[in-house]
């Protein structure tokens, strides 16, 4: 990663922080550099289950918008339900996009990039999840509802291939 993406990275992680502290959401901060990425490695280590493990994609419309869409690890998004969400056909972004777009790397991106978001309802069954903290190697445990308490602006829609 070039120096100054990397210093970006690790401010993404230092502006989510400072959210979660600026409102008051209990949280931990889970480093999993030792326990691997995927999530059927890290869950079992921090206490939640697998699907508990959530993801943050990246999506870009036909229009050029982009936006986030959070799942639970072990799930696809269903691109027609997203379709009918955005109101236009979205691509998953390539690895250069999600950087230029969100300032971070895939697998490293928080809830603070600034781009509109969704999470799919699944998110909220859990009593904890792991979400990114803004680096690939660092995962934040919380309770899925401070999640909207964070960023109160994420819509919450069925989007989940079943």
């Amino acid at each position: 990663m070039h120096k100054s993406a990397a210093r970006k990275a690790a401010g993404g992680m230092e502006d989510f922080a400072r959210l979660l502290a600026e409102r008051r959401i209990p949280c931990e901060l889970v480093l999993h550099k030792d326990y691997g990425r995927r999530a059927e490695d890290v869950a079992p280590l921090v206490g939640v289950r697998k699907d508990a493990v959530l993801k943050t994609l990246t999506f870009v419309g036909r229009s050029g918008k982009a936006s986030l869409v959070i799942i639970p690890a072990d799930a696809k998004v269903d691109e027609g339900k997203l379709e009918k969400i955005l109101g236009e056909r979205a691509r998953l972004a390539k690895a250069p996009e999600v950087a230029t777009l969100t300032g971070h790397k895939i697998g490293g991106v928080p809830l603070t990039a600034h781009l509109p978001a969704l999470a799919d309802k699944t998110c909220f069954s859990f009593q904890k999840v792991l979400l990114s903290a803004g680096v690939p190697d660092a995962s934040v445990k919380i309770s899925p509802q401070d999640i909207l308490r964070a960023r109160p602006d994420i819509a919450v829609a069925d989007v989940a291939a079943r």
